[in-house]
């Protein structure tokens, strides 16, 4: 019985992951150049075991290698405020952001 309840929630947790990563892969992942990039660091790390440093910096020269020489890779889409926003939080920081809103100094004891 304990054994079936962790596999659900095994299940569970994979699925919310996998929700997780297809959200950040959408926002991040603009141009096919950036997703050819996250491919091939994924195919060396999962099936060639190249270690983790190696894809990392490999993948940074190569991103710094497309800024330079395409710029148009990393230009920025719609902005925030879209709708792959998701829902509004449920405890809003409005009041936080009033102008001459001030916060006491700190108690120096």
């Amino acid at each position: 019985m304990v054994t079936a309840v962790f596999t659900g929630l095994g299940a569970a947790v994979l699925a919310i992951v996998a929700h997780a990563v297809v959200r950040v892969g959408r926002r991040a992942l603009a141009h096919p150049a950036l997703v050819v990039l996250a491919v091939a660091s994924f195919l060396a790390l999962a099936l060639f075991a190249v270690p983790l440093p190696f894809v990392i910096a490999a993948a940074g020269a190569i991103g710094a290698a497309m800024g330079r020489l395409t710029p148009a890779v990393f230009a920025q889409r719609g902005g925030s405020g879209g709708a792959d926003d998701g829902p509004p939080p449920l405890i809003s920081d409005a009041p936080l952001c009033q102008p001459g809103l001030r916060h006491p100094p700190p108690d120096n004891q």
